[in-house]
């Protein structure tokens, strides 16, 4: 999943992280189960389009595009545990360049 929701790989203000910047993240324990965000959307069973919205919203400060919906949706859908692919989708956003850079 990581992999392909790349944005625009054409994109100059895409980079790659270091390790420095990742190990924190990693080693964080909220971060990783997606704290308080990823709860309430799995325990309050917000629907998948809702739920997508807010996750990009949150992180980006914009809706995603109808690809980007679709690829979080399709993923989404093949977890087992709604708390855990929210989480995953959390750390994608917040690790993506998009973040970096607008943040």
């Amino acid at each position: 999943f990581v992999n392909t929701l790349k944005f625009d790989a054409a994109d100059p203000r895409e980079y790659d992280h270091g390790v420095l910047q990742i190990l924190p993240l990693v080693n964080w324990k909220d971060f990783n189960s997606g704290g308080t965000v990823a709860r309430r959307l799995a325990d309050d069973r917000v629907a998948a389009e809702k739920a997508v919205e807010e996750l990009f919203l949150r992180t980006v400060s914009r809706p995603p595009t109808a690809a980007e919906a679709a690829k979080v949706r399709t993923f989404l859908a093949r977890q087992p545990d709604p708390r855990a692919g929210y989480a995953a989708v959390l750390w994608v956003l917040l690790n993506g360049s998009e973040f970096a850079f607008n943040h």
